[in-house]
């Protein structure tokens, strides 16, 4: 159903009231200053990052002696000691390398900001970001870094200032590890899902402080599945693929210690008026259902540019009441210009 302005103004003041009811009969809010900051198990930060370039395999063998092993190998020959192929080397990882667009969309720097509303209420900014290579476990990762943050309006029902971050394989696009941090209104958060290819398993670790509810803690071990994502860098893997209409694309994602089958159903492409101007688009419908207070229905659209870098420009998806919906607001990026407007 379609609401006129005036419609909306009206909504906008039903909600009002509807706050100052939530307000004034929980009798206010916990401050969460006083908790104590979440750490991590060890475990879940033992892995094995460098945000610098890996040295040179010169650099690296003066930087170690070698051991009785690595003497051993240099001795036999390959056949008595056969090299163990890589989770990287694997058919699954090689048919995922090349299901993947030949030129990266992303850019080291690039930051997008969204501003999200729901009904005609400011709800909050998310902002999605590149950082500098770095490397896992000898592999080139992706860095992404996204936060969220909810308005001053929002903050009366419920204040959000969150911050996630994923190391992805630059080749594969295979996730090695997501982190979630979260401030909100009455809580502290933190999670951390870590993928050893090595071992095959993920594992996941939440905890999260409540002001008045206490302490609660989870960890779950899984076995890995080839083509696993982490929920924040899925809205990146999209933006890899042809996304050639008419086509659905299935990705497993690992959410909170479970995992979900998500399809994408590219839907066709649309111009999609925004603060730019009219530009080129591509929809994109996923389909997955999450449990909790952002329940998904299917019915969620995304928008991306119709080109190489496929900047994600809008989204809206059904919640328990309403439509929430993010519309860039900005994008920062040496390289990428917006057609002039219209």
């Amino acid at each position: 159903m379609v609401l006129d302005p005036r419609s909306l103004v009206r909504q906008s003041r039903r909600l009002s009231f509807l706050l100052v009811f939530i307000l004034s009969s929980c009798g206010g809010f916990q401050s969460v200053e006083n908790l104590e900051k979440i750490k991590p198990p060890k475990d879940f930060e033992d892995i094995d990052i460098e945000t610098t370039q890996v040295p040179a395999p010169s650099e690296k063998e003066e930087a170690k002696e070698p051991t009785l092993i690595s003497k051993v190998k240099e001795i036999l020959p390959k056949t008595i000691l056969p090299k163990k192929k890589s989770y990287f080397e694997e058919p699954h990882a090689i048919q995922r390398k090349n299901m993947l667009i030949d030129k990266s969309p992303f850019r080291v720097g690039e930051k997008t900001t969204y501003k999200l509303t729901w009904f005609a209420i400011k709800a909050g900014e998310v902002t999605m970001e590149v950082h500098p290579f770095a490397y896992v476990n000898d592999r080139k990762a992706y860095h992404f870094l996204g936060s969220v943050k909810s308005s001053s309006v929002m903050d009366l029902i419920h204040s959000i200032d969150d911050w996630m971050e994923s190391y992805v394989d630059t080749d594969t696009f295979y996730p090695f590890k997501a982190a979630l941090h979260g401030i909100e209104t009455d809580r502290l958060r933190e999670g951390r899902t870590i993928f050893n290819y090595d071992k095959r398993k993920v594992s996941y670790w939440m905890k999260r402080v409540h002001v008045g509810k206490g302490t609660k803690e989870k960890q779950a071990t899984d076995k890995i599945f080839p083509g696993m994502v982490d929920i924040f860098s899925s809205a990146y893997y999209l933006r890899t693929l042809p996304l050639k209409v008419g086509k659905k694309y299935q990705a497993d994602l690992y959410y909170e210690g479970k995992r979900y089958v998500v399809n994408a159903m590219v839907l066709g492409r649309e111009k999609l008026e925004t603060e730019f101007g009219l530009i080129d688009t591509i929809v994109v419908r996923p389909t997955a259902k999450f449990e909790g207070q952002m329940q998904t229905s299917g019915d969620t659209k995304i928008w991306f540019t119709d080109d190489d870098r496929r900047f994600l420009v809008q989204l809206e998806t059904k919640v328990k009441i309403g439509y929430l919906m993010g519309k860039v607001k900005t994008i920062e990026d040496m390289e990428y210009v917006f057609p002039p407007k219209k």
